[in-house]
């Protein structure tokens, strides 16, 4: 066991340069902006006119929004119903305000169902736009 008095001095000088390292690493951390991008940008709005409900497939959903991010299972809380649930996602913007767009869309085995779409940009909801 080590004396008490061998432990403070341990702590102590372990403490006398961990503080200022770290707190050089907030102070230079917190005057950067970083420019962040990542993802891929895809238009919400051009699903609703591209794609026919109950009638187009993951191939016309794949051609017009590109790769899916990821897939997952949603189920239906009224019918119980399970979909397939194909995610997208893009950010841009510094690390001060970031701004991002989350686009779900859902099949019934290969089928569209639908979509749902957020973006927390609440100064122009939807305002991120596919290039």
């Amino acid at each position: 066991m080590i004396p008490n008095k061998t432990r403070y001095n341990l702590l102590k000088q372990v403490l006398s340069k961990a503080i200022p390292i770290l707190a050089f690493t907030f102070l230079i951390s917190g005057c950067m902006n970083v420019q962040v991008e990542m993802g891929r940008k895809v238009n919400p709005s051009n699903i609703e006119s591209a794609l026919r409900l109950k009638e187009s497939t993951q191939d016309e959903v794949k051609s017009l929004l590109g790769t899916h991010d990821g897939v997952g299972v949603y189920v239906s809380p009224i019918t119980g119903k399970f979909y397939t649930m194909w995610t997208y996602f893009f950010a841009e913007g510094s690390t001060s305000e970031l701004n991002d767009v989350n686009l779900f869309v859902y099949f019934d085995r290969n089928v569209y169902e639908g979509f749902l779409w957020f973006s927390n940009n609440l100064k122009k909801p939807g305002s991120i736009k596919a290039k």
